[in-house]
């Protein structure tokens, strides 16, 4: 099944997943390394890597009561598994987890090279430590969630893992919805990545993550 054949909730949820996880893993790892006394982080890292944690967790139990509500789950099943009652659980869920999805089939899409240069700017900041440039091209949620020093150990756990940055290889862009999903391979001297910026029609990164696939993937020069 393709992405234009797949149901509108379902595409949803999965993109939800992705945009989650990098932030989620890397404020994750802050948190331990701070609570594990590791000498080279800093307590008031620690912190804000702890509370962006506490964050997504919020937001990423809101989508899963979305997703049980999808699967036909009750609310009474919701709130035993939140540890809560049924009316809570409707109460503090009912308005997101109900709400009617939009498939956004038809909304205004941002162009390829709009949407390509967005997410090589992005990297190029990310790459060269220039964090607050990545805020100023993240929407509101993905700056929340991956606070600069959650990027400086994520780039730092790529150059330990890699090596040094080789080349940034033209990107392929994939269609999704209203966004664009814009992957990137960068050639590292131990291995090639695939990093991934998805870009909204506001021109704004909403995902930003590191695919696990070490394949070096052929890219489609006419995706223009």
């Amino acid at each position: 099944m393709n992405s234009s054949e797949a149901n509108p909730n379902d595409r949803d949820v999965m993109m939800n997943d992705v945009l989650f996880v990098g932030g989620l893993a890397m404020a994750a790892e802050v948190t331990l390394a701070g609570l594990r006394g590791e000498a080279e982080v800093d307590t008031l890292d620690v912190i804000a890597s702890a509370r962006s944690l506490r964050l997504l967790t919020d937001d990423a139990i809101a989508k899963l009561v979305r997703r049980a509500r999808i699967e036909h789950q009750s609310w009474a099943a919701i709130g035993t598994a939140l540890g809560t009652s049924r009316q809570a659980a409707f109460e503090r869920y009912a308005t997101d987890a109900e709400r009617e999805p939009s498939t956004e089939e038809h909304a205004v899409r941002l162009p390829v090279a709009s949407a390509r240069g967005v997410a090589r700017t992005f990297l190029d900041a990310f790459f060269t430590r220039e964090f607050k440039t990545c805020h100023m091209l993240s929407d509101p949620q993905l700056a929340r969630g991956l606070p600069e020093p959650v990027l400086a150990t994520l780039l730092e756990s790529i150059r330990q893992d890699l090596g040094e940055i080789l080349e940034v290889r033209e990107s392929r862009i994939t269609p999704y919805g209203s966004m664009q999903i814009v992957d990137t391979p960068v050639v590292l001297s131990r291995g090639t990545r695939i990093v991934r910026v998805v870009v909204n029609q506001l021109g704004l990164a909403g995902g930003f993550f590191l695919l696990a696939s070490k394949v070096d993937l052929p890219v489609d020069e006419g995706d223009e």
